[in-house]
């Protein structure tokens, strides 16, 4: 009997062991099928990082190259501030990949190509960025634009090639990660269904020994031994499943619960008899709760498992997504006792199915807006070709492969993609006269490995002859080279080359003939204007009481006209002198110049009693013969076009001004500053409409008799202010005086 008692307590034992060991074991694999759930999350996620910082080292390339034009084009140092952080953000970027890809060597030597890559196309940057933009080194940073071009296309094709490869493997991981988050659910049901297979077991047991125990009735020993097996094997029941890391629950024919496990009461934070019963669904969102309620009463009216997901309120009152997995309990003979079920928390996975849903549909916005604005860049890039007469091409030095760009076609009047590109083809194009140099030239490329650059004529599909300049360079290594390059049609250039060499010489016939005029103006034709009037001046004098009163007016008349002849030379003269003048510009004082102007008209101003008012005038780098004159001149016009009986007043004033607030029709740039002086007097103004005809030669808006002059005085103030790079304003009312305003750049 001891035997047998003994058997009893030891097969219970051995049992609640095995048991034990399974659920450990459960736990494990589902420790590790979530893990593996997270490390093919983290898998995609690298892969999306690896991705999203190429694509940044090629924005940041595009931002780099775009504040190099704004420098090119406008000088302005501020452009460059985009330059070198895009810089540094590139290395940066180009360090975070090398950290993310230790484990990959075809990606470790792209990205040491990419890096090389970078190097020379921030070195082409750099050295356009310090090169000057005038007309005598515009074609000095060509080069290293088109060089850097061929650079970024290299980069562009470097990255291409390293996304490839990476999408490649985002697919694979994607794949592992969607295998991986299928089968995770499907190990937590299999996992929940061991767990209650194992509680089944367990309850089983103790159904059976408390079976045994009731129809132990032979002895009051065997009754009491049967008890105590029963007590003992619930308190291991409620051990099992008090160990197992699945939220518990039992219930029984009637849908109540009446068992819940210590997992789910630490979950909920409530005891056992405010769970039991209905008590559990007070704790279900209330939006998932008829739900939750149709699918466990339709469960058991068919009694057939269920599995469903709900959030529960957890014991901080926060709402966690769990999984419930119930299944109907059977007893040996079939008897329906009820369903036993399990949960699991959910929440993480939740969490990060959602996450990764948002991280890979924010990769692939940014994936598609990138691919718009590459897309946009290469329309952009096809529109250059075309408006600058470019084409493009690529040459695989080892295959003998020639790629074209679309304009390279069109430049031989072809449409894109007409014929197959080829060495032989293209020397078909080029002009006889022209062709053994090309060849000889072509020759001298391949062996040196440096590009000739010339000139040279074709001839293309509908018979035209253009001029072509081929420019490029070499890139790739020995075993795998390439001759990347482009072809600009010249032909408008040559053209515009040659009008200009004949209006050169066209100029310099003029400013012979203007230097032979100026001559003849200074000697031949002052010496008769002089002579008529010394001679007029003698007769009137030594003969004035024998001439009649008609003699004497005539003479006068001879020597006013001989006057005005000589007036008219000096102005013409004055003229000339202001437009050929080879004087450099020096700094001179212009208060020291304004009181040169007023010493030199001291009698005109002592007798018409003028009052010149100044401002303290800057000092500027002017011509300063010219700046006399221009001063001179245009005091002298306030003085001789006052009002009879009112003394002249002068006000002379200077400020600084932005280029974009100044109106004139010359064309002034705008992003500068210049110096504006202001000219005014309260003189008898002039009609606003004659505002441009004053400053023609020749023009006089007044009689002669009233007004003397030769209508050329501001006709050489323009002059003069042009010469200096300036602009000349005139604002006037009849009867209320005149304002001269000139802007003279900084």
């Amino acid at each position: 009997m001891e035997i047998i008692n003994r058997r009893k307590i030891i097969i219970p034992d051995l049992l609640f062991g095995i048991l034990l060991l399974l659920l450990l074991f459960v736990s494990f694999i589902s420790y590790n099928r979530i893990n593996a759930l997270n490390n093919a999350a983290n898998l995609v996620d690298h892969t999306n990082r690896v991705n999203l910082k190429l694509n940044e080292i090629f924005v940041n390339l595009l931002n780099a190259e775009t504040g190099q034009r704004g420098f090119l084009l406008t000088r302005d140092s501020n452009y460059l501030q985009p330059f070198w952080g895009s810089r540094e953000k590139v290395k940066q970027s180009i360090a975070l990949i090398e950290a993310l890809i230790p484990n990959d060597p075809r990606q470790k030597e792209n990205l040491k190509i990419l890096d090389s890559l970078v190097d020379i196309r921030f070195s082409f940057l750099i050295k356009n960025s310090n090169l000057n933009t005038g007309q005598d080194d515009a074609e000095a940073y060509i080069a290293p634009l088109l060089k850097g071009k061929m650079v970024m296309d290299e980069i562009r094709n470097r990255i291409s090639l390293m996304m490839n490869l990476e999408s490649k493997v985002l697919e694979q991981r994607t794949k592992l990660k969607e295998r991986t988050a299928t089968i995770t659910p499907f190990y937590s049901l299999v996992l929940s269904l061991v767990g209650l297979f194992i509680v089944s077991i367990a309850y089983y047991r103790l159904r059976r020994e408390i079976g045994l125990r009731v129809r132990a009735e032979d002895s009051k020993a065997q009754i009491q031994q049967l008890q105590q097996q029963t007590k003992e094997s619930e308190l291991r029941f409620r051990n099992i499943a008090d160990t197992v890391p699945v939220l518990i629950w039992l219930s029984g024919t009637d849908t109540l619960c009446h068992f819940f496990n210590k997992a789910w009461l630490e979950f909920t934070g409530r005891i056992m008899e405010q769970e039991t019963g209905n008590g559990w669904m007070e704790g279900v969102h209330p939006d998932d709760f008829k739900e939750c309620l149709d699918i466990y009463m339709t469960s058991f009216e068919k009694r057939k498992e269920f599995y469903m997901e709900y959030r529960l309120k957890r014991y901080d009152g926060e709402y966690r997504w769990v999984s419930n997995k119930g299944v109907p309990r059977y007893t040996p003979d079939g008897t329906f006792l009820g369903f036993a079920g399990g949960c699991m928390d959910i929440q993480e996975q939740k969490n990060f199915a959602l996450e990764l849903e948002k991280k890979v549909s924010e990769r692939t916005e940014d994936l598609r807006q990138f691919n718009e604005r590459l897309q946009v860049r290469n329309k952009i890039f096809a529109l250059a070709e075309e408006n600058a007469l470019l084409g493009s091409y690529t040459w695989n030095l080892q295959t003998g492969e020639l790629e074209y760009s679309d304009n390279l076609f069109r430049l031989f009047s072809y449409e894109p993609g007409e014929f197959v590109p080829s060495f032989e083809k293209f020397v078909s194009f080029i002009h006889p006269d022209d062709k053994e140099q090309v060849i000889r030239d072509g020759k001298e490329t391949y062996e040196t490995k440096k590009l000739v650059e010339h000139v040279y004529r074709v001839i293309t599909r509908d018979g035209k002859i253009k001029f072509f300049r081929s420019s490029g360079n070499f890139v790739g290594e020995d075993n795998k080279m390439f001759l990347v390059g482009s072809v600009q049609d010249i032909s408008k250039d040559r053209l515009l080359t040659e009008a200009l060499t004949d209006k050169n010489l066209e100029l310099e016939r003029s400013n012979a003939e203007l230097a032979s005029f100026s001559y003849i103006a200074s000697h031949d034709l002052q010496e008769p204007l002089r002579k008529i009037q010394s001679f007029s001046k003698f007769l009137l004098d030594m003969e004035l009481t024998d001439l009649s009163g008609t003699a004497k007016d005539y003479f006068s008349r001879i020597i006013s006209a001989a006057e005005r002849m000589q007036k008219l030379i000096d102005d013409l003269l004055s003229y000339s002198r202001s437009s050929h003048s080879e004087i450099k510009l020096m700094p001179a004082d212009l208060n020291l110049i304004l009181e040169e102007v007023k010493n030199n008209l001291h009698e005109v101003i002592e007798e018409k009693k003028v009052i010149i008012e100044t401002d303290v005038l800057p000092v500027l780098p002017v011509i300063k013969p010219q700046f006399i004159q221009l001063f001179s001149n245009l005091i002298s016009n306030a003085i001789k076009f006052s009002h009879p009986h009112i003394p002249p007043h002068i006000r002379i004033s200077s400020c600084i001004v932005p280029g974009n607030e100044i109106v004139t029709d010359t064309v002034l740039p705008q992003n500068g500053e210049f110096w504006k002086l202001r000219i005014s007097d309260n003189g008898i103004g002039f009609d606003q409409k004659y505002e441009h005809k004053i400053f023609e030669l020749f023009q006089r808006l007044h009689g002669r008799s009233k007004y003397e002059g030769t209508g050329i005085g501001l006709a050489i103030c323009k002059k003069i202010v042009h010469n200096h790079k300036g602009a000349i304003t005139a604002t006037g009312q009849p009867g209320n005086g005149a304002v001269f305003t000139v802007f003279l750049p900084i």
